[in-house]
């Protein structure tokens, strides 16, 4: 009888350390997913400006220097622009971000700006979409500030109440 109370205790304690560790973990992640989202729009910027790319090839070339799913997003987007020609791009844009992106588990500020940008992307230019780059650069680099002291804020916090959590569990069964 003691062994099965001591492996259920044992399994509760590591269970809420893994839980306190995972929430840290996913506060890490949407660091890594905003910075590689700021890539993406860095390359998106350059390849428009500079090689005078269409929306629907510089898209295509941003999503090879991304990481999933963006990697996935921008590229099938662009794919997806150039196999249907007459498509309204916001309709083309959100329905790549619904598929790729919604189960990335992405808080809804992050998918919001990203349903944003495609919604102003798709009412101007090419000339008008550097100038816009650019300030969805600078808010992303906000973003991510705030995300990284999120991080160092809460991800210790999580990972020692997870801890104690498992702990406190341990000693309600003894």
């Amino acid at each position: 009888m003691i062994e099965i109370k001591l492996a259920g205790a044992v399994l509760a304690a590591v269970s809420a350390a893994l839980l306190g560790f995972t929430l840290g973990n996913d506060l890490k992640q949407r660091i890594e997913f905003l910075q590689n989202l700021q890539k993406g729009l860095i390359v998106l910027h350059q390849e428009m400006e500079y090689r005078k790319a269409p929306l629907e090839e510089a898209l295509q070339y941003a999503g090879n220097s991304l990481t999933e799913p963006l990697s996935s997003f921008f590229r099938e987007t662009g794919i997806r622009l150039e196999k249907l020609p007459g498509a309204p791009f916001f309709s083309v844009w959100e329905e790549m971000a619904d598929w790729y992106l919604s189960e990335a588990g992405q808080k809804k500020e992050d998918l919001e700006l990203i349903r944003q940008l495609g919604m102003q992307l798709s009412g101007l230019e090419t000339e008008g979409n550097s100038g816009l780059l650019k300030i969805y650069e600078q808010r992303l680099q906000g973003m991510i500030v705030s995300a990284k002291e999120e991080y160092a804020g809460k991800a210790q916090l999580y990972q020692r109440l997870g801890i104690l959590g498992g702990i406190f569990l341990v000693l309600l069964f003894f």
